[in-house]
């Protein structure tokens, strides 16, 4: 079987470095296996390329077609690598629900059937709120330093942590910080769940849940034990929900305003889909939403604005960058075309099934992938009727080919280069 052209001394060091030599040295390697199959279109053929980066990284399969894809994500769910979760280690001992593997992953991954919002309306402002009164502005700041020094494959190794003597020390000291932070919170949750004190109405938060699920399982452990056991079970999967949507869905947003200044007219389309489901008075929009959540089920087009800009700027998504590309599944890839998630079977932009996976499929899915819908509806809804959305400043990077004037840069996930500008 054919495959991108390897040196038995370099393996495809040179070529990946060819290819990433077209673009920007900053930008994000997301898109390496669509810079590939544009260098090598025949390889389309196959549905998987095979990178060997030894002695950085070990070698690698980018999978692009669906089926293949299905394969390892839907019909099997894998075990995760050694190397994911050595790499993770350090920020939650590979603990969490990406990194754990069987009997475990399933109890934790399980309680994910409740987390299906009671009301799918959540104020912007409650999020942000809860955020600054029980975990504070310092905890996400930490989060990101914690997260700076970790080395994960889906970028390039660097080398300034990787010898640094103190990174295992600062590793230490950020992990230390969160959990003290947090150690409260958790304590304080499982009391209350202990002690039966919250109200039916209560807002179920990831924490409630997991308190909830945990003493199910285990009724007869003492306080104290359940404390200690359950703190050390909850930190490192809050870390790693933390960590998963501490930006994602803020890189998604800005891309979204991006290509919406891009195209007027489909902004112009969004702005009639909210005056005709919510009404021509932007200021009511929140006790609309308060009154009758549902509405944001009624939003077709602003979906297919959402899903289209997590099609073309995945924020962190590698094999799924390149299946996304493909003309043969998405005909005029590189165009922003919201139309397309509207499709009906046997149209031309139709997507077939398995081809959109921003989110992967299967049992090992994003499990927030629901929440990060209904915010991206809901922050739209509330802002694209009172913002404009302005051009960059003069001066600004124009961008590589077919990246619609930005790119995405960044270590894990991407965020537009130079930040756009509001």
């Amino acid at each position: 079987m054919e495959g991108v052209p390897h040196s038995y001394l370099l393996g495809h060091l040179a070529v990946t470095g060819k290819l990433l030599g077209q673009y920007p040295g900053d930008v994000f390697p997301s898109g390496i296996c669509t810079l590939a199959l544009r260098q090598f279109p025949h390889l389309e053929k196959n549905g998987f390329i095979l990178f060997d980066a030894w002695p950085f990284i070990d070698p690698m399969i980018y999978m692009f077609d669906p089926d293949i894809s299905a394969q390892f994500t839907q019909l099997h769910s894998l075990p995760k690598s050694k190397d994911l979760k050595s790499e993770f280690r350090p920020l939650t001992s590979s603990k969490d629900l990406v990194t754990l593997d069987g009997p475990k992953w399933k109890f934790w991954r399980k309680s994910g059937e409740v987390l299906k919002i009671e009301r799918p309306a959540t104020s912007l402002t409650i999020d942000v709120i809860a955020r600054s009164v029980l975990y504070g502005f310092a905890l996400f700041t930490l989060l990101g330093m914690a997260i700076w020094w970790l080395t994960p494959d889906c970028t390039p190794p660097s080398l300034l942590k990787i010898l640094n003597p103190i990174r295992p020390i600062l590793q230490w000291y950020y992990n230390c910080v969160i959990h003290n932070a947090l150690a409260p919170f958790i304590r304080q949750n499982l009391s209350t769940q202990a002690d039966g004190s919250t109200a039916n109405n209560e807002i179920k938060t990831v924490l409630s849940l997991a308190a909830r699920a945990y003493l199910a399982e285990k009724p007869q452990t003492s306080s104290t034990q359940s404390n200690h056991e359950f703190a050390s079970l909850a930190i490192p999967h809050l870390v790693m929900f933390l960590f998963a949507g501490h930006d994602t869905t803020a890189i998604t947003l800005c891309f979204a305003y991006h290509l919406l200044h891009k195209h007027p007219s489909a902004l112009a389309r969004l702005c009639d889909e909210h005056d005709a489901v919510l009404g021509p008075d932007p200021s009511l929009t929140e006790p609309q939403l308060t009154r009758n959540p549902q509405l944001l089920n009624a939003l077709p087009y602003t979906a297919a604005v959402i899903k289209k800009t997590l099609r073309l700027f995945a924020p962190a998504a590698t094999n799924s960058h390149a299946t996304h590309h493909l003309a043969s599944l998405f005909p005029r890839p590189w165009e922003f075309l919201p139309e397309r998630f509207l499709a009906a079977e046997g149209e031309e932009l139709y997507v077939r099934k398995n081809a959109f996976r921003p989110f992967e499929l299967g049992p090992r899915a994003c499990i927030g992938q629901e929440l990060a819908m209904l915010e991206l509806k809901m922050i739209l809804v509330v802002t694209v009727r009172v913002f404009d959305i302005e051009s960059y400043p003069n001066g600004a990077p124009p961008g590589g080919p077919g990246r619609l004037g930005t790119y995405p840069v960044g270590h894990i996930t991407g965020h537009p280069k130079d930040g756009i500008a509001g």
